[in-house]
C-alpha cells in the first residue's frame, strides 16, 4: 500500500531515506503554496515539469485551496510588523475568509518557552507567521514541539533583522522569507553603481548598504528630473519625469524590478518567498510576486 501523501511531506524537498550523510540528492523541491495551486490547477510539478495528461486538473479558485489555519505573531508598537499583519488579516478575509489567528507581544515582554507552548504547541497543524526580530525567535526555535506544529514558518528579513544563516539547520526545511529585495547573491552586481559611488566619497557603510542605495536612487532621481524639466517648474510635469526615468532607470537600488506610474507611489511592491539552503543561503521558491496581481 502506497502511504497517503500528506501536507507535510509535500512541502519538504523529497529524498531517498538513508540513516548517514551526505544527505542524498533531491528528487523533488519541496513545494510552495504558489507552486502547489499551479500543480492542482495546471499540473505542472515543483520542478517545473509537466504531469502525466492522465493525471487530473481541477479548476479550484483561491477559496477551495490552501486553507491551513494561519497564526501570525507580532510585537505591539512594531509599525513593520503591525502593517505588515494588518495587511494578511485584511488580504484573507478577502480571499479564504479570515482563517488568522493574531497573536500579539506587548511593551518589553519577551516571548519565553510557556508562550510559545501555550499559543503554537495546541495540536494540529498550522502555518505560522512570524513579524519578529531575531532576538524575539531565539526562545521560538528551542521549542522543537512549537515548530513541527508548523507546517511552514514564515519570517520576514525586513523585520528579521538578522541574516537568514542565523535559522537553526534543523528547521530550515520549513522556514521561509518574505523578501521584498534583490536575492543577497545578485545583490552586489546591482548595487555596483552606487557602492562605488560611496565608496570613492568615503562614506560607504556595509551595514546600512539598503539605506545608502536607496538614498543614492531617490537622490539620483530627483536631481536628474530637475534637470529635465528646464525651469518648467510643475509639480506635475516633474513627477510625469520621474515617472519615466525610473520605468528606463538601468540603476535599480535593493530592488529588482521597480515602477512609478499615476496612483501608483511606491517604487516597489513585490517580493519573492525565498526558502534556505543547507548552508543558510536565502533560494527563491517562487517568481517576483505583486500582491493582489498573482
Amino acid at each position: 500500500m502506497v502511504p497517503a501523501v500528506t501536507v507535510e511531506l509535500l512541502y519538504k524537498s523529497l529524498r531517498l531515506p538513508t540513516s548517514r550523510p551526505p544527505l542524498p540528492p533531491e528528487l523533488r523541491p519541496a513545494y510552495t503554496d504558489v507552486s502547489l495551486k499551479r500543480a492542482i490547477r495546471d499540473g505542472i510539478g515543483a520542478d517545473g515539469s509537466a504531469f502525466s495528461p492522465f493525471m487530473p486538473r481541477y479548476a479550484l479558485n483561491d477559496d477551495d485551496l490552501l486553507a491551513t489555519p494561519v497564526r501570525q505573531v507580532y510585537r505591539d508598537g512594531d509599525p513593520r510588523g503591525e502593517t505588515a499583519a494588518a495587511a494578511l488579516r485584511r488580504r484573507s478575509l478577502q480571499a479564504r475568509g479570515g482563517q488568522v489567528e493574531d497573536l500579539s507581544l506587548r511593551g518589553s515582554d519577551k516571548p519565553d518557552r510557556a508562550f510559545w507552548q501555550s499559543l503554537l504547541g495546541g495540536g494540529g497543524s498550522v502555518v505560522t507567521v512570524l513579524w519578529l526580530g531575531e532576538s524575539d525567535l531565539k526562545t521560538f526555535w528551542e521549542q522543537r514541539n512549537s515548530v513541527e506544529a508548523s507546517q511552514r514558518i514564515y519570517l520576514s528579513t525586513t523585520v528579521y533583522d538578522s541574516e537568514a544563516v542565523t535559522v537553526p539547520s534543523g528547521v530550515r526545511n520549513r522556514v521561509y522569507f518574505v523578501h521584498p529585495y534583490e536575492l543577497p547573491d545578485k545583490l552586489s552586481r546591482l548595487l555596483i553603481r552606487s557602492t562605488g559611488w560611496l565608496r570613492a566619497k568615503r562614506i560607504y557603510v556595509p551595514e546600512e548598504k539598503r539605506v545608502q542605495a536607496n538614498a543614492y536612487f531617490a537622490l539620483k532621481m530627483a536631481g536628474e528630473g530637475v534637470g529635465h524639466i528646464r525651469g518648467f517648474f510643475s509639480r506635475e510635469y516633474f513627477l510625469e519625469r520621474i515617472e519615466h526615468m525610473v520605468d528606463n532607470a538601468t540603476y535599480t537600488s535593493v530592488y529588482p524590478r521597480i515602477s512609478l506610474a499615476p496612483n501608483q507611489r511606491f517604487v516597489s511592491k513585490g517580493c519573492y518567498i525565498a526558502g534556505l539552503s543547507e548552508d543558510g543561503k536565502l533560494v527563491a521558491v517562487t517568481d517576483w510576486l505583486i500582491p493582489g496581481s498573482n
